[in-house]
């Protein structure tokens, strides 16, 4: 894979790959750690020897927290949750179809898959994650 170099803008590929419907991450080659969203240097070694890879999108919520009614903002029922990626990465994150009305279903599922998509938001794309049933 592409190498990240000190002068990348890393931002700006990261959001220019989602545009082209893929999510990256950055792997460091020293240790193996991904970070994602990507960034120049690894939180694990703190080696600046990164480069781009590919997420599979495959991961999993080991908990979530409801916060108020938060259907308006997004379109959907959603609340903000821990996810770890298969990658290895942990995040905190938008997981849809986690709400007050299924939250005890949902707790019970716990640890439980859920998928990255790349979702459209206010002029620009992101990611969040969804529940798998």
């Amino acid at each position: 894979m592409e190498k990240i170099h000190h002068h990348d803008r890393v931002v700006k590929k990261w959001y220019d790959s989602l545009e082209e419907g893929k999510i990256l991450a950055a792997r460091c080659c020293k240790c193996g750690a991904v970070e994602f969203p990507p960034l120049y240097a690894c939180n694990t070694c703190g080696a600046h020897d990164m480069e781009w890879i590919e997420i599979s999108g495959d991961a999993t919520m080991t908990s979530f927290v409801i916060n108020g009614p938060m259907e308006p903002d997004y379109g959907e029922p959603y609340s903000l949750a821990y996810v770890q990626l298969e990658e290895g990465t942990t995040l905190s994150a938008i997981v849809f179809g986690v709400y007050r009305r299924n939250q005890t279903k949902i707790n019970e599922m716990l640890p439980c898959p859920v998928k990255a998509e790349i979702w459209q938001r206010d002029g620009y794309k992101t990611v969040a994650f969804r529940v798998v049933k």
